[in-house]
């Protein structure tokens, strides 16, 4: 029992400090939709698929381009050692020390069939599916955002009628019991 009690304690203690560091404002729809955008994660997630499909635009559209390839290579290579048929009797030769390579290849696509070209308008689309994605994502969202905002107005406005109703019905009650040892009950016949 006491260390129910201890623990529950312990919880308040650490708690109430949280309590008090929230502020209460009051935000307009407009307001919710923009830090909507800035904080909802599947907005984000769109975001970035939206980033990824523009690389893809752009790498499809650089297949177009010519590829150079270049390559240098140095190698050095030492003494040489030459030995008769029974492995005895080594003699060193002098050989090139040093060799170099340069390669250099260049490759044009001429005639690909349309294959780049298709592969340029299927990036698009990718592109264009990711931006409805996005909208689609950010439209569910703004609803969703939108029927709680009227939700919370329609249960603000219930409250205030209710307590327009609560002042109506008490000055009600105060006017009758002003009247009431002014009033007479008469029995029926």
């Amino acid at each position: 029992m006491t260390k129910t009690i201890k623990l529950l304690m312990m919880f308040v203690i650490v708690s109430v400090p949280y309590s008090y560091g929230q502020e209460i404002r009051q935000m307009s729809i407009g307001e919710l939709f923009i830090l909507a955008n800035q904080q909802n994660p599947d907005i984000g997630v769109t975001n970035e698929a939206i980033t990824v499909a523009r690389q893809g635009e752009a790498v499809a559209k650089n297949a177009r381009l010519p590829q150079i390839n270049a390559s240098l290579t140095l190698s050095y290579l030492g003494d040489g050692t030459i030995l008769d048929r029974d492995f005895g009797n080594a003699m060193r030769d002098r050989l090139p020390h040093f060799s170099n390579i340069l390669g250099v290849e260049l490759y044009q696509p001429i005639y690909t069939g349309g294959a780049i070209s298709s592969g340029v308008r299927l990036a698009e689309k990718g592109t264009e599916m990711a931006v409805t994605n996005r909208t689609i994502s950010v439209n569910s969202v703004r609803m969703s955002i939108a029927t709680n905002y009227l939700e919370l107005a329609k249960n603000r406005n219930l409250l205030k009628v209710y307590d327009e109703n609560i002042r109506l019905t008490e000055k009600l009650i105060g006017e009758m019991m002003t009247t009431l040892p002014y009033t007479r009950v008469i029995p029926l016949p």
